[in-house]
C-alpha cells in the first residue's frame, strides 16, 4: 500500500439486512461503487521510518517556518505575512481538520463544515482579521458580526432536524421538562462564555476543574435518558467525548457561547465547509507561501537559528530549511519526534479520532434538510450534511456524514482504511433512516477522510494551559486548538494570531 494512503477501491456487491431502514426498497444494500480513502494518519507515521535517500539535499533559507496549514497555521502566517514565511502541510490540501476535496467540479467538506454569526464581545483580533479578509461585517443593530457572502447562509426552514428514539424532532435535545430546566440555567451564562476562551473571566475557571456530568448532577439534572442521549450526542459532535469526560466549562460553552435562546442565528455553511476560511487566508498570503505534501521530520535548534528537516511526500525527496523562528501548528503528539524538548508540555492532551464520509449521489433527493441528526441509533454517528441545502447549483448531491471513535480505538482507523465497507454500511443505514428514502443505489462515488487526531478532548483541567508560557526556546511558539483551546474555528484562528504576536514580541525573531 502506498504511504500516502490515497487508496482507490471497488467494493463488491456485499449485502446486509436493512430491516432498520425506514425507507422502502429491497432488503439489501448496494455497495458496488468506487471508494477513495484519504488518510493522513500513515503520512504522519512516515517520520518513524527515517528520511529517504538523496544525492543532493536542497537547502533553503526563510525567516519563519509554520508547521501545519490548518486554520491556526494559516492565521499565524497571515499575521506574519510581512516576513518571508513558508508553511509546510502534511496533507494533500490545506485546511487541516477543515479540509475540502475536489471531485468532478464539486468541492465538499471533509472536516468542519459551518460557523455562525459572531457576538460583538468576542475577541477583537480574530474579528479584525475576518473583517480585513472581507468575510464578516458588523451589524450595529443586532450587535453582532454577520457574514458578507450571504449565499452561504442556510435557510432557517431547512437548517436541521433530528431523528430520535420516538421519531423526528427539531433538535437533539428533546422538548421535555429537564431540557427546559437546563436551558434556564444556561441563560445565566449568556455573554459570559466568550471566544477565544482565554478571555473568559477567572471567576468561571472553576468550571474547568470538574466534569460536565458532575455539574449536571449538582444541578439535579441528567436523570432523563432521552435528555442525556441528546446532550452526549452534542458533546461528541464538538468534542469527541461524552459529558463524563469533558469539563463543565466546555459543556456549558457549547450551549452558552452564543445567544441561542434569545434569537435565531444564521448558519454559514459553504459547500467546502470551513475550508472557505482557509481559502481566504491563502489568497491573502504571498504566492507559494503554502506547500502541501510536506512532512516536517525534525526541528534542530542551533546557536542562532533552526534547521528544519522536511520530506516532500509527493517527490519522496528530503530537504532542509534554515529559519529564524518556527510556529508549530501541527498536532502536538508529533513533537516527541520533531521537537522533543517541548513534547512534555502537551503530555496531558487527549485526541478524538474522526472519520468524514462523503457520498456523491447521481441525482437530487426529495429531502433537503441541511443538518441531519440521528440520536440513539449509532453511538459513533454525529451528524450528516446534505449539500442540497447549501449554495449548490449542480445536479448532484453530496451527503457528508461524521463519525467519531473512542480514543482507545484509534488503531481501528488503520483497519477501516483497508476495509471501509462496514462503515459505509452504517452510513447508508443511517442516511436511509434520516432521509426516509433509499440512497445506496444512487451513490456514484464515496470518500472517507480519516482524522487520527481530529480534535483535542477538553477534559477537566485542559483549558487555559498555554504551552507558550513554558516553551523551551523563545523563537519556537505553538499554535492550534490543542494548545489549551476548545476545538472550534474561532479558537484555531485566535491561537495562530496569538502565537504570531508572541513571536513578534520575542527579541531576535525579526
Amino acid at each position: 500500500m502506498q504511504l500516502n494512503r490515497r487508496v482507490f477501491l471497488k467494493l463488491s456487491g456485499a449485502s446486509i439486512m436493512a430491516s432498520t431502514l425506514s425507507c422502502k426498497g429491497p432488503q439489501t444494500l448496494n455497495l458496488d461503487f468506487p471508494v477513495t480513502v484519504v488518510d493522513d494518519l500513515l503520512r504522519g507515521h512516515r517520520m518513524y521510518e527515517g528520511e529517504p535517500p538523496a544525492d543532493k539535499e536542497r537547502e533553503e533559507r526563510r525567516q519563519v517556518l509554520v508547521v501545519g496549514a490548518g486554520l491556526a497555521g494559516l492565521s499565524a502566517a497571515w499575521a506574519l505575512r510581512d516576513k518571508d514565511v513558508l508553511v509546510c502541510e502534511i496533507g494533500t490540501a490545506p485546511g487541516g481538520s477543515s479540509a475540502a476535496y475536489d471531485f468532478q467540479g464539486m468541492r465538499f467538506a471533509q472536516g468542519a463544515h459551518y460557523d455562525l454569526a459572531y457576538p460583538d464581545n468576542w475577541g477583537p483580533e480574530v474579528l479584525a482579521m475576518l473583517e480585513a479578509l472581507n468575510i464578516i461585517e458588523h451589524n450595529t443593530a443586532a450587535k453582532r458580526w454577520d457574514f458578507v457572502d450571504t449565499r452561504y447562509l442556510i435557510d432557517p426552514k431547512q437548517d436541521s432536524r433530528t431523528l430520535g428514539a420516538k421519531g423526528f424532532r427539531r433538535d437533539p435535545l428533546p422538548r421535555i421538562e429537564e431540557t427546559d430546566r437546563f436551558e434556564e440555567i444556561l441563560r445565566g451564562y449568556q455573554r459570559k462564555l466568550v471566544l477565544p476562551t482565554r478571555l473568559i473571566t477567572k471567576g468561571l475557571h472553576l468550571l474547568n476543574k470538574v466534569s460536565f456530568q458532575e455539574f449536571l448532577t449538582n444541578m439535579n439534572l441528567g436523570k432523563d435518558p432521552e435528555f442525556m442521549a441528546g446532550l452526549n450526542y452534542q458533546m461528541a459532535d464538538d468534542y469527541g467525548a461524552d459529558a463524563g469526560r469533558v469539563s463543565a466549562l466546555a459543556g456549558l460553552h457549547y450551549y452558552g457561547c452564543r445567544p441561542y435562546y434569545a434569537e435565531k442565528l444564521p448558519h454559514f455553511s459553504p459547500p467546502q465547509g470551513n475550508a472557505y476560511f482557509a481559502d481566504k487566508l491563502i489568497d491573502a498570503l504571498p504566492p507559494q507561501t503554502v506547500r502541501c505534501n510536506q512532512l516536517v521530520t525534525r526541528i534542530e535548534a542551533r546557536e542562532k537559528d533552526f534547521r528544519v528537516g522536511v520530506i516532500d511526500l509527493e517527490k519522496n525527496e528530503r530537504y532542509h530549511v534554515s529559519v529564524d523562528a518556527v510556529v508549530y501548528a501541527g498536532h502536538k503528539h508529533g513533537l516527541r519526534h520533531v521537537f522533543p524538548q517541548d513534547a512534555g508540555l502537551f503530555a496531558h492532551n487527549r485526541y478524538a479520532p474522526w472519520v468524514a464520509v462523503n457520498l456523491v449521489l447521481k441525482d437530487k433527493l426529495d429531502t433537503s434538510y441541511w443538518q441531519n441528526e440521528v440520536v440513539g441509533r449509532d453511538p459513533g454517528f454525529v451528524g450528516m450534511v446534505n449539500s442540497q441545502s447549501q449554495a449548490d447549483e449542480g445536479n448532484q448531491t453530496v451527503l457528508t456524514a461524521y463519525f467519531y471513535l473512542p480514543e482507545k480505538n484509534r488503531a481501528d482507523l488503520l483497519t477501516l482504511g483497508m476495509d471501509p465497507k462496514p462503515l459505509l454500511r452504517r452510513t447508508l443505514e443511517i442516511a436511509g433512516q434520516s432521509l426516509e428514502e433509499r440512497i445506496d443505489t444512487r451513490v456514484e462515488h464515496a470518500f472517507l477522510k480519516l482524522h487520527g487526531h481530529a480534535m483535542p478532548i477538553p477534559t477537566p483541567g485542559y483549558l487555559f494551559q498555554d504551552a507558550n508560557e513554558k516553551r523551551s526556546l523563545p523563537n519556537l511558539v505553538h499554535a492550534g486548538v490543542d494548545n489549551g483551546r476548545l476545538p472550534l474555528l474561532f479558537e484555531a484562528l485566535d491561537s495562530g494570531l496569538t502565537a504570531a504576536a508572541v513571536l513578534s514580541k520575542t527579541k531576535g525573531s525579526n
